[in-house]
């Protein structure tokens, strides 16, 4: 008998991923660790910070909660690492959860904050060092 799902291939085309607080931190020398892409504590609130400039709030970049809960986009927001699942930042989770859905490929854009990184502050280490 002809069984589709044994030969589709499914490709999430439109995910997102939000890094660990300490991706770039722990891989940088020492002299940049202050440069890269990190996380300071700004008024209370966990923000992404490089070279000096606050760019964003940090946030868990999902609508699925820690407790497996799908959640409205706009409620998720605020929501930290803490608060959504777990899959968002870490690779072993994700890659499980694919496996349980049958997701065979995914296409990962990063969050709002790694992308501000990107166009803001990066030049400016280049230029300096």
């Amino acid at each position: 008998m002809f069984e589709i799902a044994n030969d589709v291939q499914v490709v999430d085309a439109d995910s997102h991923w939000t890094p660990t607080h300490d991706l770039w931190t722990k891989r940088a020398p020492a002299g940049y660790k202050d440069r890269v892409l990190h996380v300071e504590v700004i008024n209370g609130d966990n923000m992404w910070v490089m070279d000096g400039e606050v760019l964003d709030p940090v946030r868990g970049g999902g609508v699925v909660s820690k407790d497996n809960e799908k959640f409205p986009l706009f409620e998720a927001m605020p929501w930290g690492n803490d608060e959504v699942h777990h899959g968002a930042w870490d690779t072993n989770i994700r890659l499980g959860v694919m496996d349980e859905c049958g997701i065979k490929h995914q296409g990962c854009s990063p969050t709002r904050s790694v992308s501000a990184a990107r166009t803001s502050a990066r030049p400016r280490i280049r230029s300096s060092s």
